[in-house]
């Protein structure tokens, strides 16, 4: 804080504006200001808020504490600094607060000097040290519970929202218990009721999945996607999560079942649903979407399994040939990183050396095969600082075969000799780290792979990136939350014909059907191309192209991408639906066929074929007279946009109500797996230090959060009320819904304690409870042991004392 000045000390004053324009004059202490604030104005002191500091032209503000300069216009910068909107807002608020001893002496009725002037003097403490003293309070709890600091403008929201009604807040009393019940059977039970209405009134689809918490809990997890009318918008809510013991296609059928008839949801609503392809959820007999069909809803449309999925699996088809050469890497590469801490700083410092984007080595994710798409683009990003890093821990005699390589890269990013100096040091202090056996052996393999064979990984590299982009680009764009369903057949087919493309003769594939694509022969050598004309990337183009043709590893890499083009193309033969016809009719609904012949032929099978369980007989008989009036509508494309907005306005003038219904129905297709993103917090909510938390309080975390996403909206803003005692701006249901919830867990943990007197279901011991029986069974057989091994020597005792007697006698 700097030193104050007063009237005493005039020629230290003097000496210190010697070079000042306006020197300091103590008479504008004395000078009123008139300041407003809405309907309230007062005159103020300049003294009364500025005082002089040991700078030259500076005066601090003891309201604001700032510095004001004042050397190049005078007493008029302090003028305009009073009248700030900052500095006003400051001042007013701090005029509400009174000094507590003065309010007391007036109460007292002692005598005041000025009584109209000390009643309005400021609160002791400025309204700068407040703040900044509730901002180190927010920030304490946040570092003191291990929160991240992206939490933190969070809590700031909440308590200003919370401190709007104070008399409510302090009132408010949370325990961990009744956190976990008013969220399940208060918060998230209001949403659901809502949500409820919505799936008995609308079509809606289903997309399911299974998940293993950290606490070894089976989840099964369904999710909802429906056309909500009222807002023009499809959204995606959170049905159920429910734990089950096992996975198999009965216990997963039956809870879905008991989830909708349960909540008493028409099963007419229900279009589709979508799974992964794995036997249990698609089995031609006994999976659980056969027997939906056949068991509660023959309507059920066949929208075959999730696409994402079919290609991670063409990928992984796309990579068995090269005998998972580069996932080994990755792996190796990472599991280098993840246990020393240090490696990953040398590697950081390398690549600033030599100009390169550092990132840290990612992990391989065998499930998830396109992860080798994203790990091959940052190896390629990263293995020059690759070769420089594992090149330090080559032997001597090797370093000097591989030096050239080093300069060459050294040379081609232009390093500099300061550069280099820093890179030798940086390879010292790496090849003086002490490794474990098995961390020898893992940079011995890294180091063949980034060294010795290098032109092999870098050709692979190039095959992964170039042509597992096609892959990956389909699963990017159907994962993406923008409703695409009527683009999944295209996007499907253009795929798979980009694919042929990169090893078939062009002729071959330009003309293509999707009927002729699934039974097509992929390995003809009379449309398929030569190995060395086969599409591999730039790199490898690059390589193949300076190498010889007698080279071996030129030709094992040439015959692995003809048996990769083939086995990959085959899956996605086999596993892609492209000739689906309600993925065909679903294109229909893209608003650049709206006045196409094609277009309302495909809205004709639509709304007659696949959805004519949601239309009465003389909706389905209008139909026709509908498309002939909606497939020469000139009028539509002047509101022409994405397609739920475009059918919403189509929706808006009730001009083709069954059309808007069918399209309705359509438009709540799953193309993507929405459910796993679900998943990403399971371990947040459910860890293995929380094993006691049920399931239910998990589905109801999940039931508020997509809620709230589905509102496009955050919880403060959904909650938020200018008017803390305005009765029409709370949610009424809500309310009643949290005060019953402890009536509602109470009635639930009877019913428990119920079931367990009656001996249904077996009691569930916590593992202190198991520590503490074994500790007793062990201390009562140590016990048992011991009683029973003093039992054998005394009567080993009597046995030789009754033989010494039987001696003697015989002597006598």
């Amino acid at each position: 804080m700097l030193p104050k000045l007063t009237d005493k000390d005039a020629q230290k004053i003097k000496e210190i504006d010697q070079s000042v324009a306006n020197k300091w004059k103590f008479e504008w202490l004395d000078v009123l200001v008139q300041i407003s604030k809405g309907t309230e104005q007062c005159d103020v002191r300049i003294g009364d808020c500025f005082e002089k500091v040991t700078l030259a032209g500076q005066a601090h503000c003891k309201v604001c504490d700032k510095v004001t300069n004042y050397g190049s216009r005078g007493v008029v910068s302090l003028k305009e600094h009073i009248k700030s909107t900052k500095h006003v807002k400051m001042h007013f608020e701090s005029r509400k607060c009174y000094k507590v001893d003065t309010m007391l002496k007036q109460y007292a009725g002692e005598p005041q000097p000025d009584t109209e002037k000390s009643v309005h003097e400021p609160v002791a403490v400025p309204m700068c040290d407040r703040i900044s003293n509730a901002e180190a309070t927010t920030l304490a709890v946040a570092a003191e519970h291990g929160m991240p600091l992206s939490y933190v403008p969070i809590l700031i929201g909440l308590a200003k929202s919370l401190a709007k009604d104070p008399k409510a807040l302090a009132e408010v009393k949370l325990d961990r218990t009744a956190a976990a019940y008013k969220t399940k059977y208060g918060l998230a039970e209001g949403f659901h009721q809502k949500l409820m209405t919505k799936l008995r009134q609308n079509s809606f689809s289903i997309n399911l999945d299974e998940a293993t918490s950290s606490n070894r809990k089976k989840v099964l997890t369904m999710l909802v996607s429906f056309y909500d009318d009222e807002v023009g918008q499809v959204k995606i809510e959170h049905l159920a999560s429910v734990e089950i013991k096992k996975t198999d296609s009965d216990t997963v059928f039956k809870e879905v079942v008991k989830v909708i008839e349960g909540n008493e949801i028409p099963w007419k609503n229900l279009v589709s649903v979508l799974m992964d392809s794995c036997g249990v959820m698609r089995g031609n007999k006994n999976g659980v979407e056969t027997r939906l069909r056949l068991e509660k809803a023959p309507h059920l449309l066949d929208v075959d399994g999730d696409s994402c999925h079919h290609m991670h699996n063409c990928s992984k088809k796309l990579c068995e040939p090269f005998t998972r050469y580069l996932e080994s890497l990755f792996n190796d590469v990472h599991a280098d990183f993840q246990y020393c801490s240090e490696y990953a700083e040398m590697l950081a410092q390398i690549c600033a050396v030599i100009v390169v984007t550092y990132c840290k080595p990612a992990r391989f994710i065998p499930h998830r095969w396109l992860s080798a798409y994203d790990l091959s683009v940052q190896t390629t990003m990263l293995l020059d600082a690759y070769v420089l890093f594992y090149y330090s821990f080559m032997k001597n005699e090797d370093r000097q075969t591989y030096k050239e390589v080093v300069d060459q890269i050294l040379s081609g990013r232009g390093v500099h000799k300061e550069g280099q100096r820093k890179l030798k040091d940086i390879q010292e202090r790496i090849a003086a780290k002490k490794m474990t056996q098995d961390g020898k052996e893992r940079k011995k393999r890294i180091i063949e792979k980034v060294l010795l064979k290098d032109t092999t990984t870098k050709l692979q590299l190039s095959f992964y990136c170039a042509v597992m982009h096609i892959l990956k680009q389909y699963v990017c764009t159907f994962q993406s939350s923008n409703t695409m369903v009527h683009q999944l057949h295209e996007e499907q087919f253009r795929t798979f014909k980009e694919f042929l493309a990169c090893f078939m003769k062009s002729e071959a594939v330009v003309n293509l059907t999707p009927k002729q694509a699934k039974v097509m022969r992929l390995d003809d050598p009379q449309v398929t191309l030569k190995p060395k004309s086969c599409y591999v990337g730039a790199q490898a183009e690059l390589i193949l192209k300076n190498s010889s043709k007698s080279d071996s590893h030129v030709q094992i890499f040439l015959s692995q991408v003809k048996d990769a083009y083939i086995q990959c193309a085959s899956q996605m033969q086999k596993t892609l639906p492209l000739n689906n016809r309600t993925l065909k009719s679903l294109a229909a609904l893209d608003p650049a066929l709206a006045n196409d012949s094609q277009g309302v032929q495909l809205l004709k099978q639509l709304a007659l074929d696949h959805f004519k369980h949601l239309l009465s007989e003389s909706e389905k008989a209008d139909v026709a007279r509908e498309l002939i009036k909606y497939s020469v509508d000139d009028s539509l494309h002047s509101f022409r946009s994405n397609v739920v907005e475009w059918w919403s306005k189509v929706s808006a003038r009730k001009c083709y109500p069954i059309l808007s219904k069918v399209a309705a129905a359509g438009l709540s297709i799953f193309h993507g797996p929405a459910v796993e993103s679900s998943f990403n917090s399971l371990g947040d909510i459910v860890d293995s230090k929380a094993a006691s938390m049920e399931i239910g309080t998990y589905s109801a975390y999940q039931t508020v959060r997509y809620a709230l996403k589905a509102r496009q909206t955050t919880a403060l803003e959904y909650f938020n009320r200018k008017d803390a005692h305005n009765n029409k701006v709370v949610d009424r249901h809500l309310c009643v819904n949290m005060r019953l919830s402890a009536q509602r867990y109470k009635k639930v943990q009877l019913e428990r304690r119920q079931k367990k007197a009656m001996g249904v279901g077996k009691k569930l011991q916590t593992v202190k409870a198991v520590k503490e029986q074994l500790k007793s069974e062990t201390k009562l057989n140590y016990e048992n042991h011991i009683e029973l091994e003093l039992a054998r020597a005394k009567k080993r005792k009597m046995e030789e004392r009754l033989t010494e007697l039987a001696k003697k006698k015989r002597l006598q």
